[in-house]
């Protein structure tokens, strides 16, 4: 006791997992904890605190990332339904060459933030436009992208465009903030940090192949000898598309096996029915194993029998979705697919968790050293 406080005990293994989370959150390296003014610094806060060597803030990290492995783990088992997962080694370095074309407008948002956090009254004259325009869910905070965090500038987007109103009503009160985006560099940063699912992936690999194929016969002689060495390095990555992420293109009721057919007699007419029945051999197989994992559940709790899957016909969902006629463009302009199938959910049981999981997929880069990486998601003019 020290008059009428009492000195709190020290639990070394919550302050060794403390100092590993402060590491691995901001990037330190492992030699920090040896740094001089940080031992001063908590030993002044208690006496009894033991600082951790290099080589035991290493193991420790090492400790808290099996730990927290095995928790993920655990909690991926409880999921219901599948899951697809995207990764890479991208740093935000190496995104930023992804976004070179629209780097002036991600430039002025990153610009703008930076403005606003930079000073305290800059923050509640912003704070004030905020709530002047209304309307803004204020619980996502402006962020910053971090060099060491490869989806770092995709998530300043995100946020950005939440206070997009409020940056353009502190343009018209604040006359020393001069760099808010024009309403088409707010446009393009949308586009840009939108995701595509991957009822689009088909469709943008075959454009690329199509275009190529029709370069491979250019007068050009530069543009025929690159058409000729990129369609090498499309075989390698993408002359298989792949089957999983077709069913994609199927199950958008835009597309269909209709479509399929199109894009693979435009290909290799040869070719083009052996390509069909491979996929959708596979998509019926894929299709069986949902309805033996799922059905007893979904039928339960929709109050159907076993036998209902098949209807008097002998015709399963997936018999007769395919069956039934492609929903218009010109009627249907921009359906979301994923709220389609959760409509439907009553007519296609089994079918329609077959479709939230493939369609769930999201399509980014798989490596940055591909030549025919999608990492732009969609492929417009931006």
């Amino acid at each position: 006791m020290l008059g009428d406080y009492e000195i709190k005990k020290i639990d070394q293994s919550v302050v060794y997992e403390m100092i590993s989370m402060m590491i691995i959150e901001q990037d330190l390296p492992f030699s920090f904890v040896e740094h001089r003014r940080f031992k001063e610094l908590l030993q002044y806060l208690h006496p009894d605190v033991k600082v951790p060597s290099r080589c035991v803030a290493t193991m420790n990290v090492n400790n808290l990332y099996e730990f927290e492995k095995k928790k993920m783990k655990c909690m991926l088992s409880k999921v219901p339904s599948r899951i697809s997962l995207t990764f890479d080694v991208w740093t935000s370095c190496t995104s930023e060459e992804e976004l070179k074309v629209i780097v002036p407008a991600v430039n002025k948002i990153r610009e703008s933030i930076k403005y606003v956090k930079g000073l305290e009254g800059r923050m509640q004259v912003f704070k004030t436009c905020v709530a002047k325009v209304g309307g803004i869910h204020t619980k996502m905070g402006l962020r910053l992208d971090v060099i060491t965090r490869w989806n770092s500038t995709f998530l300043m987007l995100e946020s950005a465009l939440i206070y997009q109103r409020a940056f353009c009503s502190l343009a018209f009160d604040d006359r020393s903030y001069s760099s808010c985006p024009t309403n088409e560099e707010w446009e393009r940063g949308q586009k840009i940090s939108s995701y595509s699912t991957s009822n689009l992936y088909f469709m943008q690999v075959w454009k690329i192949e199509c275009l190529l194929l029709q370069n491979l016969s250019n007068e050009d002689e530069l543009i025929r000898t690159m058409a000729i060495d990129m369609k090498t390095k499309f075989d390698k990555y993408w002359s298989d598309y792949n089957n999983v992420l077709s069913f994609g293109c199927i199950l958008d009721s835009h597309c269909k096996i209709k479509l399929l057919k199109y894009c693979y007699s435009n290909l290799d007419p040869i070719s083009c029915q052996a390509k069909l029945k491979v996929v959708e051999h596979e998509l019926y197989i894929l299709y069986n194993e949902y309805v033996q994992m799922y059905s007893k559940e979904t039928r339960s709790n929709a109050g159907l029998s076993q036998d209902e899957d098949v209807s008097q016909m002998g015709k399963s969902q997936l018999d007769t979705y395919l069956e039934e006629a492609n929903l218009s463009n010109k009627y249907h302009p921009n359906l979301d697919v994923l709220q389609y199938w959760k409509d439907n959910q009553a007519q296609f049981l089994d079918l329609s968790l077959l479709a939230s999981d493939i369609l769930s997929i999201k399509i980014t880069t798989m490596t940055f050293e591909s030549a025919f990486s999608i990492g732009l998601r969609v492929l417009n003019k931006y």
